[in-house]
C-alpha cells in the first residue's frame, strides 16, 4: 500500500514542481530581458529576405544602420506576419552592433510565469483535496 500512497503523492507534487520550475524560468527570463535592455538601444531594421529550411524553419535576414554603418544578419525569430521589405523593431549592442535580438521577445518570460502559476495552483488545488478526503488506508498513512 505505500508504494500506491508514494504513486499518488507523486502525481499530486509533479504540478507543483513543475509550476515551480516555470515560475523561476519566467523571473530569470525577465531579469535577463529587463538587463539586456538596460545595455542595448533599440532601432529599426528592414526584413531584406526570408528562406524557409522547411515547413516550420524560417531564417529572416534584416538590415539596421548605426552612425551611418550598415549591419545585417539573421533575427533568429520568425513570425507569420513577417515580409519582406517590412521593418521591425531590434535592440543592439552601442559597442558592438552585431550583437543584436529582436525586441518583443520579452513575452517568454510572462507566459512562463502564467504557466508556471497555472501548474502550481491546479497541484495545491489538488493537494489540497487530496488531503481532505482520503480514499484508502495508504493515503491516510500518507498524509499523517
Amino acid at each position: 500500500m505505500k508504494k500506491e500512497a508514494k504513486k499518488i503523492f507523486l502525481r499530486l507534487l509533479i504540478p507543483i514542481i513543475i509550476g515551480i520550475g516555470s515560475i523561476i524560468t519566467g523571473i530569470f527570463l525577465i531579469v535577463e530581458n529587463e538587463n539586456y535592455k538596460k545595455h542595448t538601444t533599440e532601432t529599426e531594421a528592414i526584413i531584406t529576405r526570408i528562406e524557409q529550411d522547411n515547413e516550420s524553419t524560417h531564417n529572416v535576414y534584416i538590415t539596421f544602420s548605426v552612425n551611418g554603418t550598415e549591419y545585417s544578419g539573421i533575427l533568429g525569430t520568425y513570425g507569420s506576419g513577417m515580409k519582406e521589405g517590412n521593418s521591425v523593431n531590434i535592440r543592439y549592442e552601442p559597442d558592438n552592433p552585431q550583437n543584436f535580438r529582436y525586441s518583443s521577445i520579452s513575452g517568454w518570460g510572462l507566459g512562463m510565469l502564467l504557466v508556471g502559476g497555472a501548474f502550481f495552483i491546479i497541484g495545491m488545488v489538488s493537494y489540497k483535496q487530496y488531503k481532505r478526503k482520503p480514499i484508502n488506508n495508504a493515503e491516510a498513512a500518507l498524509i499523517q
